[in-house]
């Protein structure tokens, strides 16, 4: 719930047009591809869109791999190159997100900024 309600924070503050990382360093899909689905689910209508994650490297090998949401990433560490587990380690995911300029409902939308008391 934490991790939905920062996601969702997160968004409200981009600007139409504007994109944003979500990234953890958790290899748990509740945590990761679940949490991206629920910003799509509840913000999708506003403009909310997944956009494909790349990095320069480690793609094509074992340490870095397709999430189960399309367009997301998945590192491995402790996946050696050969395939081998070499460490105790978890993983991190990375998620990219765009806020469409021109989605019909989201053109007027300006999300309200609370300031602390």
């Amino acid at each position: 719930r934490l991790q939905c309600g920062l996601i969702g924070r997160a968004y409200a503050l981009l600007r139409p047009g504007g994109q944003m990382v979500y990234s953890t360093c958790s290899a748990r899909e509740e945590e990761n591809e679940d949490v991206v689905r629920y910003l799509l689910e509840t913000e999708g209508g506003r403009g909310a869109r997944a956009l494909p994650a790349q990095v320069p490297v480690g793609e094509g090998t074992n340490l870095v791999g397709r999430g189960s949401l399309e367009g997301t990433l998945r590192f491995r560490p402790n996946v050696g190159v050969d395939g081998d587990d070499i460490t105790t380690g978890g993983g991190f995911f990375l998620a990219r997100i765009r806020k469409v300029e021109d989605a019909s409902n989201c053109e007027d939308y300006h999300p309200p900024i609370q300031r602390p008391a």
